[in-house]
């Protein structure tokens, strides 16, 4: 079972750096930007290929978070993680039998 995509919780403080840190990197692998919500998350993808790298506040719905929102920010980056990593399946009968060996 391929790995589908990494997604690495980075906290707020550290987003930039770690974006930028990154795009260089990745690059001579191949690898650009393939979606940029405003500076809450960034989804990398070799050419050609769906997105596989994605780095992310750790927390949030997706909506893009407000300056007033700072100071709440902080405390959950201090106290959320969210990193994940999803395999790919060829279809949900294996996702359902991976589910039940996993449990």
């Amino acid at each position: 079972m391929p790995i589908s995509h990494v997604s690495l919780a980075t906290g707020k403080t550290y987003f930039n750096a770690m974006r930028t840190f990154y795009l260089a990197s990745l690059a001579p692998l191949g690898y650009s930007t393939y979606v940029d919500m405003a500076g809450y998350m960034v989804g990398l993808r070799q050419a050609g290929k769906g997105p596989d790298f994605w780095l992310h506040f750790g927390y949030g719905n997706g909506n893009t978070v407000t300056d007033e929102e700072t100071e709440k920010d902080m405390e959950k980056e201090k106290s959320l993680g969210g990193t994940h990593v999803a395999f790919d399946a060829e279809s949900r009968k294996k996702v359902d039998e991976w589910y039940d060996a996993a449990m």
